[in-house]
Order: C-alpha cells, then structure tokens, then sequence
C-alpha cells in the first residue's frame, strides 16, 4: 500500500499518543534528506525517524541508531538553533492530505516564547521537509526548491509557505452523497477506482480498490455506466471507510501469500480485498512500517545476491566451455 493520508492519518495519531507535549532532545541528519529527532517524554526517549528521500520517504517513531557525519548538515545546524530543547504542543494533518505540521514552542536568546512549525511533505519525489516561523514564512527546507526546479512553488528562505498543489481533489472526510454521485456521473470514460483516487487527496489506488471491495462492486466497473443502487452503495462504503480513519480505527498489519510467505503488501485498516492472505498484526503502525520496510529490503537484497552468484557461475562456466574448446 502506498504511503497514502490514511496511512500518514495512522502515523499522526500514534505520535500524538506518543511524542505530544515531548521536549526536542537531540537532532541529527544521518543523510542528506533524513532526520532522526530524540524526543524526551514521561515514559522515556522516543527516536522520530523522517525521511524525505525521492524514493522512499518514511515517518515513524524506531529505535534505532543511525551515525552522524562529524559536522552536522545546515539544515541540522538551523534546526538545533530554533526549535531545540522546543516542546511539541500540536501533530496535525491537514484534510487527509499526505502532510503532518508540528507546532513546536521554545524559548529564543532573550527567553521570549516563540513558535516554529516543522512541516513534513510525504510526496514521492517531491518529498520535504520545512521549518517556518509562526507567520508562515519558511526559515530553511531540507531541500530547496528554487524557480527552475517548479514554476509552481518555490520552497526558498523568506518565501511564504504555500501547500502543494492539489490538483483541486476534494477532502474525503467532508464529502456529502449529493456531490460525490453527481461527480461519479460525470466521470466520462473513467473507471470506479480511478474516480476515486483521482477526485479525492490522501486516497491511494490500493484504498480505492478496497472501497470498491467493500461496495461489492467491481474496481473497473464504469463510473457513467454504473446505476443509481451501486452508486449509493459506494458512497456507504466510502463513508464507512472514512469514519474508521477519523475515529482512528486502525488495525496495522502485513499481509502475505500463504504458499510462499511473500510478501503483498501492508495496510492500516482491515483489508477485505485481501481476504485469503495470511495477515501479520503489529501492535503500531511505526512498528509495522518498520518491519515492512526492512523485510521488503531484506528480499531485495536476498535476490540482489542471487542474480550476483548467477552472474558469477555463469561466467566460470563459459570461461570453463571456451578452455575445453580450445583444448580440444
């Protein structure tokens, strides 16, 4: 499952749960375009790991280590100077858009209160990670985003903070049946899941798929073609779906092929289009994007090894045949 609004919906409430009210401990930017952010709590040290790589960007709370390189990035440096020893007072998502703000509160040189605002942008290759002051303006992102890079939005020091562009899709959490069928029925030449993760933010074509499932309809049914009856069972279903996310019904877990305990894919609610897969719960979603991540590189680099030992024999193997030609 792509790391859609409902998974990053799943994330915000467990680090509320977890990190809010937290004072900022340590910084450190093991990478280019990671962060790893100790956070003091009454229950002890929590470890934020946030990554905004183009191919893989990930939040989630871990315990693991990562090193430093001896002089600490820029971006780390304005960090520490701004919002270290900072409290975190809010974890907010915007709508369900793959977004997270946190509000953090400190005490600048002369022991004034300020505010700053760290904005993690989960968008694929568009990932970033923001620092602004409590009136928008952005102090410095871990990747700069100057004019010839997008003609949409510049994320450069003094600019304002703008969201990303949202295509105009509509919040899933405010939707209302009227405006849902009399958008479904204007969708010419697009299918049930298209409409749906092409109209509305934070929705992937995986959650798509599963609200379909769970209309009983078909993904690739026809939005013009489908009647009236479907048509309300699949705003029930979309309702239905979005209710569990706002009352943060989540259920993290892996699911499996049972034959050969691949790996399919992972999910934050109860999935029914993966009925028949065998499902590995987590007690967290940061546990379960954890595990799923470090399986999913494990067998990447099982197989990765393979193709090397492949390689290998088969060159011995034709140097082997050309030296017994050459005998011969």
């Amino acid at each position: 499952m792509a790391f859609d609004g409902t998974t990053i919906a799943a994330v915000r409430k467990e680090l509320s749960d977890s990190i809010l009210g937290g004072r900022i401990y340590k910084i450190a930017q093991p990478e280019p375009d990671e962060l790893l952010i100790t956070i003091k709590t009454p229950e002890g040290q929590r470890k934020l790991y946030i990554s905004a790589s183009a191919s893989l960007p990930l939040i989630y709370l871990t315990d693991e280590n990562k090193p430093s390189p001896m002089t600490a990035p820029g971006f780390c440096m304005l960090l520490r100077k701004y919002v270290g020893n900072g409290r975190i007072t809010a974890i907010s998502q915007p709508g369900l858009e793959r977004i997270l703000f946190f509000d953090i509160e400190h005490l600048n040189e002369l022991g004034d209160l300020c505010r700053k605002r760290l904005i993690v942008e989960i968008m694929g290759k568009h990932s970033n990670l923001i620092l602004t002051d409590e009136t928008g303006k952005i102090l410095d992102s871990i990747k700069r985003v100057t004019h010839e890079k997008s003609s949409v939005r510049e994320v450069l020091p003094g600019k304002e903070y703008v969201f990303p562009p949202s295509q105009d899709k509509k919040n899933p959490l405010l939707a209302e049946q009227a405006d849902f069928l009399f958008s479904l029925h204007l969708q010419e030449g697009r299918r049930l899941q298209e409409f749906l993760y092409q109209t509305y933010t934070g929705i992937s074509p995986v959650m798509a798929g599963e609200i379909c499932t769970r209309a009983g309809l078909d993904a690739s049914d026809s939005c013009q073609e489908t009647t009236l009856e479907n048509s309300e069972r699949l705003f029930a279903a979309f309702e239905k779906t979005m209710q569990e996310v706002k009352a943060a019904d989540f259920c993290p877990a892996i699911y499996y092929q049972k034959e050969n305990n691949r790996i399919v894919d992972f999910a934050v609610l109860k999935m029914q289009q993966f009925q028949g897969l065998a499902a590995k719960p987590f007690p967290s979603v940061s546990a379960l994007l954890e595990g799923f991540y470090q399986e999913r590189d494990n067998a990447a680099h099982i197989r990765q090894k393979a193709q090397d030992m492949r390689k290998l024999v088969t060159n011995h193997i034709e140097r082997c045949v050309k030296k017994k030609e050459i005998q011969l």
